[in-house]
């Protein structure tokens, strides 16, 4: 850390699960990719004035929301298909549209 710079919260991402018997930085990757995909599609809707699976998604969907999901819901070895449906299922718990 550099001097000066106190974080107020510092996270170390620590999945409970593996993407089809991936790495840690593998599944890292992986995470990095939802997240990319689900930011930036959710920003082009936003921008055209549509809706979403969920409602009021944050701007930014980070890994570390990402992982709280599926580390709720898993343990072990997942597929990429569970991920995906875990991810939006719970996007849409916590995100609900009215």
């Amino acid at each position: 850390m550099w001097a000066g710079f106190a974080s107020a919260e510092e996270w170390s991402p620590n999945p409970k699960f593996n993407i089809e018997g991936s790495s840690y930085i593998e599944t890292l990757t992986f995470i990095s990719g939802i997240t990319y995909a689900l930011t930036e599609s959710n920003n082009e809707l936003i921008k055209q004035n549509k809706s979403n699976f969920a409602c009021n998604l944050p701007k930014g969907i980070g890994s570390k929301l990402v992982i709280k999901i599926l580390n709720k819901k898993h343990e072990g070895t997942i597929s990429s298909e569970q991920a995906i449906s875990s991810v939006v299922k719970g996007l849409m718990e916590m995100y609900p549209c009215k």
